[in-house]
């Protein structure tokens, strides 16, 4: 019984979330966005680094995970909501005709070489273990270096989690991504979708 009241709360408290479809959001960001990179802002405040900054980070990247999987799932229709929780920062909503899943997303990411030079993807992903469990908390890695990317296999440590997703550029302008995952499955789904343009509808 307390499992289901707990359930309940949760799903209550999703469902008050303030909702933006991903598309749209996406694409109010890439009129933005040129701007701010073509700046003499310095780096921490161009590549939303900064403490003050970090939530408009994680948004994007939430966005951006939403609307590939919308892409994945076309029978879906696919928002989200940024929330600054301690053990999530989205929560991204999934609906067809009277069925409708919510799913936490904690954001994570492989930051460019030069600010770690020494870190790698296997790393963050054992580290992942420190986690608890939890069944629909579904980790999102945003792959934010040039690197070679071994699509078999990818190892990922036995966690227990809803799901692991890998999510990053494979074009140097930014307008093709791939998304990986899960993870977690025996077999990952791999899958490409362009940013979206103003003429996506």
């Amino acid at each position: 019984m307390h499992g289901l009241i707990s359930e309940a709360l949760r799903v209550r408290e999703f469902s008050r979330l303030n909702y933006k479809c991903p598309r749209a959001w996406l694409q109010t960001l890439w009129e933005i966005e040129p701007l701010v990179v073509g700046s003499a802002l310095p780096y921490e405040v161009r590549s939303l680094r900064t403490h003050r900054l970090r939530y408009w980070n994680e948004t994007r990247q939430a966005a951006l995970f939403a609307y590939g999987m919308s892409k994945r799932m076309p029978d879906f229709r696919f928002d989200f909501a940024c929330t600054e929780r301690a053990d999530y920062d989205a929560v991204v909503r999934w609906r067809r005709e009277d069925e409708q899943f919510f799913t936490p997303v904690q954001m994570k990411e492989y930051v460019p070489e030069e600010l770690n030079a020494n870190a790698t993807l296997e790393a963050l992903l054992e580290n992942l273990s420190r986690y608890p469990a939890s069944s629909d908390l579904v980790v999102v890695v945003y792959l934010n270096r040039r690197f070679r990317l071994r699509m078999w296999p990818i190892y990922c440590p036995p966690l227990r989690l809803g799901g692991v997703y890998l999510m990053g550029a494979i074009a140097p302008n930014k307008w093709k991504w791939i998304l990986v995952g899960n993870l977690l499955d025996q077999y990952a789904g791999i899958s490409i979708f362009d940013y979206p343009s103003g003429m996506d509808y």
